[in-house]
């Protein structure tokens, strides 16, 4: 449904019951459930339509925690309303904090994100610092002591993106690398290990990535060639998106689909053949292509065929505008359900008007590649894309 009431948003981030919204005026709404004041108004009331806090301007960035808000003032100042169990506000805090107060002892700050129970903070330098809780060393400082100021990571700079999960971080450098440190319990690293980290290290294998994000187990890669990998917990809910229920350890990609590296619509002349090539991105899978039968189109493959790359010879066999359908079906574990159906449309050649004036026999099939055959030179053909004049004889050569 769409949410009513908003307009001209740049920004929006969800909690584990809340939602909050950043509009292009800096002002920033918020719905949702108010226990713990994570909604930042004053009280601790649910709010089914979104409402503007009043008490923030200025704001540049938004992160939402479990149940804790943050934000990002224009001035680099960090502000902070809900739980602080764990200190994800920062000392000084109450443990249940209604309305914004500001996170001291950190400034410069020009990005920010929320895990669970803690808050991070990206500086002007790309340095990366946090707060809360520590249990599995999501904070990166080399401990599992959970924090009230803020603590650095350590061994790592140049930080562009960063993203909190249930008890992880995830660290997107400028060189386009991915490193991670906290709970590894599911294989959300995608290192493959299970194995937890307190100090961020670098995921091998994973370069050229673009964006990151974190849930609760399990982690997304986003390359800047569009394909979008995942790791970690995917039992019962299948939200890695690989077509299983399977946990992984390692990066799997996620199931796209099929492309057809042809054009929509294909024009052949009637009785021509043309080479239709059809491929699939599910690199890992294995594909059945099967053609839906039509009676004016012949093909010299097979109609079901399974391979990466399919190459069908087709040749319409009428005057009229044919189609031939093919369907994509993987045949293993990714099982049925991400069926694509790809249409090949084949156009009959133009009609040409063929004409004689002053002994010039000429077409007007510019577009096409026609035939005219020298019956004095054994009646090889001619071929030309544009006119082709003969001097004709009373025996029609």
């Amino acid at each position: 449904v769409q949410v009513s009431g908003l307009s001209d948003i740049i920004s929006i981030v969800a909690g584990g019951t809340h939602s909050l919204f950043l509009k292009n005026d800096s002002s920033v709404w918020a719905c949702g459930d108010g226990g713990n004041g994570k909604l930042g108004d004053g009280t601790y009331t649910n709010k089914s339509t979104p409402f503007k806090i009043s008490e923030l301007s200025g704001i540049i960035g938004i992160a939402a925690g479990s149940n804790h808000s943050i934000f990002l003032k224009s001035d680099g100042t960090i502000w902070g309303c809900g739980n602080n169990n764990f200190g994800q506000l920062g000392a000084g805090a109450n443990l249940n904090n209604p309305t914004p107060i500001q996170v001291y002892g950190i400034s410069e700050v020009i990005s920010i994100a929320a895990g669970s129970f803690n808050s991070l903070f990206i500086k002007e330098d790309s340095t990366v610092w946090s707060i809360g809780n520590n249990s599995f060393g999501q904070l990166g400082d080399g401990t599992t002591v959970s924090r009230k100021t803020p603590v650095q990571a350590l061994g790592i700079s140049k930080i562009k993106e960063i993203r909190g999960g249930g008890n992880f971080t995830l660290f997107l450098k400028n060189d386009n690398t991915v490193w991670a440190c906290g709970n590894n319990s599911y294989g959300q690293f995608g290192d493959g290990t299970n194995i937890s980290k307190q100090i961020p290290f670098q995921i091998e294998g994973l370069n050229n990535l673009i964006a990151v994000a974190a849930g609760f187990s399990h982690s997304l890669f986003m390359k800047n060639d569009g394909s979008i990998w995942s790791t970690g917990e995917n039992k019962y809910y299948g939200q890695l998106g690989d077509g299983t229920d399977s946990n992984r350890l390692s990066p799997v990609q996620v199931i796209s689909g099929a492309k057809n590296t042809n054009p929509d619509s294909i024009s052949i002349c009637k009785g021509d053949n043309l080479n239709v090539s059809l491929m699939s991105n599910m690199d890992d899978a294995t594909y059945t292509w099967i053609a839906e039968d039509n009676p004016n189109v012949s093909g010299e493959s097979t109609t079901e065929q399974t391979s990466e790359i399919i190459n069908d010879v087709i040749i319409n066999n009428t005057d009229e505008e044919q189609t031939i359908t093919y369907t994509l079906i993987p045949t293993d574990c990714f099982g049925t359900g991400f069926t694509k159906t790809i249409s090949v449309i084949i156009k009959p050649s133009p009609i040409a008007t063929v004409t004689v004036n002053n002994n010039v026999i000429s077409s007007d099939a510019n577009d096409a590649t026609y035939q005219w055959l020298d019956c004095d030179n054994g009646n090889l053909p001619i071929e030309d894309e544009v006119e082709q004049s003969f001097t004709a004889t009373k025996n029609g050569n």
